[in-house]
């Protein structure tokens, strides 16, 4: 339908910059029996090279569905930003993985919140040999940072990363992936009871945001900032 309505106004999809997509059909509680029908990538990316001027996609509650690309394929697409709400994990989080290595750089990425899924993940469907997408802007809401980061480590090149935003507590399996991050600019993430995290001072940051509580003392056992 999405598509029909823009194949019949080349004015109209040259006028839009910004697409939210929502695909959902159940109410707050999220219920998986009731979710609506995959979205091949095919249709959606009919619809997104229809519209040259768009710089900003927002997907809400997709169900993505991985279709093999063809042997030559090679991501070249750049978005502004993306944001990618409600993922069902396992085979829902594969598919979003793939989805974004069709693009080769992102300004601003948004993945927010994993959901519960029964289903396991699926085989990747494109298998790239180095990890090629740029990302400047990488924020992260919901649940199970540590899980998304490790996933999109294949896919992304977080040597390239500046700017990172979590919504949870710094954990030593979080400082071993951000340690690779090692062009990053700034960070925002939680302290909740516990004491800032001193082994970040070695990256090159210009920023730090803390959520939360803690205590900064001049033993030289803590925090130096």
């Amino acid at each position: 339908s999405c598509l029909e309505l823009l194949s019949t106004s080349p004015r109209l999809r040259s006028a839009i910059r910004v697409l939210q997509l929502s695909c959902h059909k159940c109410d707050i509680q999220r219920d998986t029996s009731r979710r609506s029908a995959p979205l091949p990538f095919s249709v959606l990316f009919s619809i997104i090279e229809s519209l040259p001027a768009l710089r900003t996609l927002e997907l809400h509650e997709c169900r993505l569905q991985p279709e093999t690309p063809s042997a030559d394929f090679y991501p070249t697409r750049s978005h502004d930003k993306i944001k990618i709400n409600y993922i069902w994990r396992h085979a829902g989080w594969q598919a979003t993985l793939d989805f974004l290595s069709l693009f080769r750089r992102v300004g601003s990425l948004h993945i927010h919140s994993l959901l519960s899924s029964c289903s396991r993940a699926s085989s990747p469907s494109f298998q790239l040999p180095e990890p090629l997408l740029d990302v400047d802007s990488l924020t992260i809401r919901g649940v199970e940072e540590t899980y998304v980061l490790r996933r999109m480590s294949a896919i992304t090149k977080f040597s390239s990363l500046k700017h990172l935003n979590l919504e949870c507590t710094i954990s030593p399996d979080l400082i071993n992936i951000i340690q690779g991050m090692t062009d990053l600019r700034s960070i925002s993430y939680e302290c909740e009871g516990t004491y800032p995290v001193t082994s970040l001072r070695d990256l090159t940051l210009h920023s730090i945001t803390l959520s939360g509580y803690f205590r900064i003392s001049k033993s030289s056992s803590f925090s130096d900032w």
